[in-house]
């Protein structure tokens, strides 16, 4: 018996779905290529903001007595960042960084199931960081997306 896990299914269709719902943000898998500071919106699944942090956490459990399939329920990190170049006024920047946190929460309660790949999703906690910067002001929220599924 296999007991294959759904990650990689579940972070392609994040990214292929966020990618569509959200045009006017750059969506990445994981760490975004340089330079990042081009775009003024951007969504960054699988990563945590910090190189070489784990971005995703998984654990697997047999319900009751069957030997499959294994439940998993993961977390995964990742970041949504706004920055409007040289702006020092933090409200925009910060209204930017929600509409995108916001624009992820909303996809999530409609597809809560991803396409019928899992169970259920949901977002589970954010932490925001508001920062100046000689670049202008920079928000940046960090979020965990939680997924309840069986394994394939």
């Amino acid at each position: 018996m296999r007991s294959q896990s759904l990650i990689p299914d579940v972070l392609d269709y994040l990214v292929a779905r966020l990618t569509e719902s959200m045009p006017n943000v750059l969506v990445t898998d994981g760490m975004p290529k340089p330079p990042q500071d081009q775009e003024p919106d951007l969504l960054c699944i699988g990563f945590t903001g910090e190189m070489g942090e784990p971005a995703i956490e998984n654990t697997r459990n047999r319900q009751q007595v069957a030997t499959h399939p294994d439940r998993e329920t993961f977390e995964i990190a990742n970041i949504a960042s706004s920055w409007y170049g040289n702006d020092t006024d933090i409200k925009p920047v910060r209204d930017g960084a929600y509409r995108i946190l916001n624009g992820v929460n909303d996809f999530l309660m409609k597809d809560q199931t991803l396409g019928q790949r899992v169970m259920r999703s949901r977002l589970m906690t954010d932490v925001v960081a508001q920062e100046q910067t000689q670049k202008g002001a920079v928000v940046t929220i960090r979020f965990v997306i939680q997924i309840d599924a069986y394994t394939r």
